[in-house]
Formats: C-alpha cells, sequence, structure tokens
C-alpha cells in the first residue's frame, strides 16, 4: 500500500471498512482495519451504503482535508509572494529619517 501514497502528489487516501451491515461477513474486523490506517497515519471509516452509515462522515472528513490543503497552498504562495523587510533608516542630526 505504500506504494499508492504519495503525500507529494496531494492525493487523499483513507481506509473504507465497508458493509459492516453484514457482520456474519466481513473478512477484515474493525480493529484490524483501525491498525492498518494507524500504521499507515490513514483515516478509517466503518461504512454501510446500505444503511447509510459512515459515508457522510467519510466524505466530510475527506473534503475537509483537500479544503483545507488548497487554503494552506493558498497561503504559502501569499506568503511567498509577499515579503515584507525591516529597513532601518538612519536618522539625520534633527532625529528626522526622512
Amino acid at each position: 500500500m505504500k506504494d499508492h501514497i504519495d503525500k507529494e502528489k496531494n492525493i487523499k487516501v483513507v481506509i473504507i471498512g465497508n458493509k459492516i451491515d453484514l457482520k456474519g461477513e466481513r473478512k477484515i474486523s474493525e480493529d484490524e482495519g483501525k491498525k492498518i490506517a494507524k500504521e499507515y497515519n490513514l483515516d478509517y471509516f466503518e461504512t454501510s451504503a446500505k444503511d447509510n452509515i459512515g459515508i457522510n462522515e467519510a466524505m466530510i472528513k475527506i473534503i475537509n482535508d483537500i479544503l483545507n490543503d488548497r487554503l494552506k497552498e493558498k497561503d504559502e504562495n501569499i506568503n511567498n509572494k509577499i515579503k515584507l523587510e525591516d529597513k532601518k533608516t538612519e536618522e539625520n542630526e534633527n532625529g528626522c529619517s526622512c
């Protein structure tokens, strides 16, 4: 999975345990899903499209992460364009720096 996670490419990745409404047919437990997510520093969500569980939360998290990244990029671009300098001027004999 590490090969597919490239933070430099700014791709959002989460792990979703789907079909939680079919508990008897699970291949991976919630604890295993959380463990894998923690190992890769990813968010984990348990969902059921059938019962509409967890879908909104997962999508909202992904959208918020994307928007926050865009805002950070915008702020960084602005900060790179604006450079304030503290230029000290020498005062003349009258105490004026004009």
